[in-house]
């Protein structure tokens, strides 16, 4: 794969024309006296480019997209330039905000978001949210740590 070393971003981009997309999941059954456990694997083929950040909302998870430029001066991506992915689990993010599953919530989701700002290169971010696993302040106050 290659990357673009001249970019913006602190750590170098992943050319999207080398790499299909820079994460995979894999979902492991285990089945034993009539039990069944399942473990989810979240497999990055590179290096996250950004970070995550949250805020409390009334609607649920404010989700937004930060990276360190070039001169590590902490840049956020615009909400416009911003798409999220649920990668594992099954809650939702519309327009950067997530919920839970409303019926059968997983205890927690893993989300990419992916900075669309060049579109020839993987700028992304990935994170774990246990909600509903945790309440809402107590995820926040997590993340501000």
């Amino acid at each position: 794969m290659r990357f673009k070393q001249s970019g913006d971003t602190f750590i170098p981009a992943a050319s999207r024309d080398s790499l299909v997309t820079p994460t995979a999941t894999d979902v492991i059954k285990v089945s034993a006296g009539g039990e069944s456990a399942y473990a989810t694997f979240v497999i990055r083929w590179v290096q996250p480019t950004h970070f995550i950040r949250v805020a409390k909302q009334n609607s649920g998870l404010k989700l937004s997209l930060f990276y360190f430029n070039a001169d590590q001066q902490e840049k956020a991506v615009p909400d416009s330039l911003t798409s999220w992915e649920v990668v594992a689990g099954n809650g939702t993010v519309t327009s950067g905000v997530f919920k839970p599953a409303a019926q059968n919530p997983s205890p927690y989701s893993v989300v990419m978001g992916v900075d669309r700002s060049q579109e020839d290169e993987w700028r992304w971010g990935l994170t774990i949210i246990a909600l509903p696993m945790l309440d809402i302040d107590t995820l926040v106050d997590y993340y501000s740590r």
